[in-house]
């Protein structure tokens, strides 16, 4: 039980760590206007949170910028 326990908690330390890490490359990727790096880390800190039971609106944001960026490869492929 008590392997159980500390493997727990090191787990949930390395997603807090890595929650850190993704929203530090959210500022970077909003100060840049990275729409396709903006879409994947929101989708990456939505499948942390899911992954405990949580859901929260990052998946929306996600799938908003994937759409948004299908569509401005959709009009840039249109002939001039």
């Amino acid at each position: 039980m008590a392997f159980a326990t500390l493997a727990l908690c090191t787990m949930q330390q390395r997603l807090c760590r890595a929650l850190s890490y993704y929203y530090r490359a959210l500022s970077i990727y909003e100060l840049n206007g990275d729409t396709f790096g903006l879409a994947a880390v929101y989708g990456n800190i939505e499948n942390i949170h899911s992954s405990a039971g949580n859901s929260t609106e990052h998946v929306r944001t996600s799938i908003d910028l994937w759409n948004y960026i299908q569509q401005t490869v959709h009009e840039m492929d249109k002939p001039m």
